[in-house]
């Protein structure tokens, strides 16, 4: 019975071997409403309806203590030059504190296409009905949501996620 218990075990562990991370959403090809959020300087707001068209962008919820989050965020900064062209709104709920002790772990202040956010009341998780963190989600210059992506996320799979 061990054994049996064992072998369901290992494949199942195999079986999420090469998985994608992707996620799927309802929201897809919906325009993102309009949300009132704060910059990491405290002080500036943020409204969602007003995000530039001249770029596309992604929406990374994160959390500051998250090992998965930490790992993308590592990810990323190795592909930065992939992201020249893609603004990266990195969104917590967490304190500002936080937030800039998390900016100066990764040096984030040094990437002009990257802003630091902060999301108090959770409406942008709410909206997107987020069901776990990381979370990365990919919206074309018309602010249009294409992908989704949840979870840890391999240097391939960010390539692919602003690849067109």
């Amino acid at each position: 019975m061990k054994l049996l218990y064992v072998l369901i075990s290992i494949v199942l562990l195999l079986s999420c071997n090469g998985c994608k991370k992707r996620f799927s959403s309802d929201l897809v090809g919906q325009r993102l409403p309009s949300f009132d959020l704060v910059l990491a300087d405290s002080i500036t707001k943020l409204n969602t309806g007003n995000l530039s068209s001249e770029i596309p962008f992604i929406l990374f919820l994160y959390q500051p203590y998250c090992p998965y989050c930490q790992a993308v965020t590592r990810n990323i900064i190795k592909e930065m030059h992939f992201f020249k062209n893609v603004r990266i709104y990195m969104i917590t709920s967490y304190s500002f504190t936080l937030i800039k002790r998390y900016t100066k772990l990764f040096g984030l202040e040094k990437y002009p296409n990257v802003v630091m956010v902060r999301d108090s009341a959770q409406q942008l998780e709410t909206y997107l009905k987020v069901p776990g963190i990381p979370y990365l989600a990919y919206y074309d210059r018309q602010r249009r949501l294409q992908k989704v992506i949840l979870g840890e996320v391999d240097l391939g799979t960010l390539r692919e996620l602003v690849a067109n």
